[in-house]
């Protein structure tokens, strides 16, 4: 029996959501070793850990990739359960990839800082709008993310695409994510209690995708040629 490729579209998104997982982690822990609270302090991290920015700014770039491909993946998969839903959420994550790149200048300003000759005044307040860019670019892209996610994960759980219990469980944790940016953008400061219950799903959802598949394959639903009618007696 030949191999039909739409049966692979779910475990290769839940290879990308694997990815993207990793690399995102990866990055987010090695720019929390380098930029702090303070601006003075992290402008000197930077200049002594160049190479860790460096390497976050790599994973940054894979991440912004693996979502672009995540995407990709769940809009073949799930557009025919809801297109307008499918391609609002497609729009917002191909957004967040894109804000996320975006973010990426403020490490590569903070590393011209390293290498630069001015005053260290000076170079705490480039350090400041870098650092700010940054910070502004994660705001936008993750409440992109959570527009994005609460339409994905509400797709899914229509469509049994995983276990009602996963879904569900991502859904919960990506609206408050989606909340607590909200919060974020008006001034407030969100509890972190918003934000963990969310941290293992994408790596659990990945990894059952790759390793389960998905029961739910609207894309196999071939229409077959009705059978031809002998009119012969």
């Amino acid at each position: 029996m030949s191999h039909d490729p739409a049966r692979s579209i779910p475990r290769w998104a839940g290879a990308a959501f694997v990815a993207q997982f990793v690399t995102s982690l990866a990055a987010g822990l090695i720019l929390a070793s380098v930029v702090t609270g303070d601006t003075a302090e992290s402008v000197r991290n930077a200049t002594s850990h160049a190479a860790a920015l460096r390497a976050s700014i790599v994973l940054e770039l894979a991440t912004s990739v693996g979502i672009i491909a995540l995407t990709c993946m769940l809009y073949l998969a799930l557009r025919r359960a809801s297109r307008p839903a499918a391609l609002v959420a497609f729009a917002c994550w191909l957004a967040e990839a894109a804000v996320l790149a975006v973010s990426v200048v403020g490490s590569l300003a903070l590393l011209d800082l390293t290498g630069s000759r001015r005053s260290e005044s000076v170079d705490v307040q480039a350090a400041q709008l870098a650092l700010g860019l940054r910070e502004h670019a994660a705001a936008v892209a993750l409440l992109l993310f959570g527009v994005g996610a609460v339409l994905w994960y509400a797709l899914m759980i229509h469509t049994r695409f995983v276990p009602l219990w996963l879904s569900v469980w991502a859904l919960v944790g990506a609206s408050l994510i989606l909340i607590a940016t909200v919060l974020v953008l008006c001034g407030v400061t969100a509890p972190i209690a918003l934000y963990v219950l969310y941290v293992p799903v994408e790596l659990v959802l990945g990894l059952w995708l790759v390793v389960r598949g998905s029961a739910y394959a609207p894309e196999l639903a071939v229409t077959e040629s009705p059978t031809p009618i002998d009119v012969r007696d």
